[in-house]
């Protein structure tokens, strides 16, 4: 079985919790779908809580690096024999739409025009849900918004060519659609991107990065205000598997 790195993300989506005493336990999250190669025919979840087996979902037809959210049972009581991995059962999932980031590479005044024209809509008030988790460079985001009942949105996130306080600044785009891009689940709406040739441009460091987070807020005469989703950096820790 692949040697892999478990690398915490912080905060997940939604808190995992605990029943039937210590043996067996009960999660919702993110999770990434991985094969092995000495197991063609199983399928594994990469999840914030480590690497699974999901026997269950060994004939769904997912695709290695789909993004998921899961629900699943861990019962340490009743694993399979002389195995090298814990199994997960009660395997309930989502598949969340991905898209690639948008890497703007030109001068400040051309960037600023890229980005007016991805940023098509105003999002007066945007939530977003829990953590921002990165799973083998697949980072995603919960939208919430208030008049996202009335119409489906295309998110896309952009890098910018530009920095704040040495660290580069990423921007949540978004267009009205007949058809959003985005999965809903509860009341929010989940997408995943490919970050990949964001971080081979900064390379993480002893498995960090960081970057502040933006979207458009409003617009001021002809120009587009673009608010913050926090004050500071966003800081992340990248779960992945490193090597076979």
């Amino acid at each position: 079985m692949k040697k892999i790195l478990f690398l915490a993300l912080g905060l997940s989506f939604l808190i995992s919790c605990s029943k039937n005493g210590n043996s067996e336990s009960f999660h919702q999250d993110n999770a990434v779908v991985h094969y092995y190669s000495g197991y063609p025919e199983m399928t594994f979840l990469i999840t914030p809580h480590g690497i699974f087996a999901a026997p269950e979902l060994n004939k769904v037809g997912y695709n290695q690096n789909d993004c998921l959210f899961a629900s699943f049972t861990i019962d340490y009581d009743n694993q399979p024999e002389r195995a090298k991995y814990i199994a997960i059962s009660q395997v309930q999932c989502i598949k969340i739409e991905k898209t690639n980031i948008v890497m703007l590479n030109a001068d400040s005044d051309s960037i600023s025009y890229k980005i007016d024209d991805l940023s098509e809509s105003v999002i007066e008030t945007l939530a977003f849900a829990g953590s921002i988790p990165c799973m083998n460079n697949n980072l995603y985001i919960g939208f919430n918004q208030s008049d996202a009942k009335f119409q489906n949105y295309d998110y896309q996130l952009v890098y910018s060519d530009t920095f704040l306080d040495e660290i580069p600044i990423l921007y949540v785009c978004a267009k009205k659609s007949t058809l959003s891009s985005a999965t809903p689940h509860g009341d929010y709406k989940y997408q995943a991107f490919d970050i990949t040739q964001f971080l081979n441009k900064f390379p993480e460091k002893e498995g960090k990065f960081s970057f502040y987070l933006k979207y458009k807020k409003g617009v001021s005469g002809i120009k587009n205000v673009y608010e913050s989703l926090s004050q500071n950096a966003i800081t992340l820790i990248n779960f992945k598997i490193i090597d076979d």
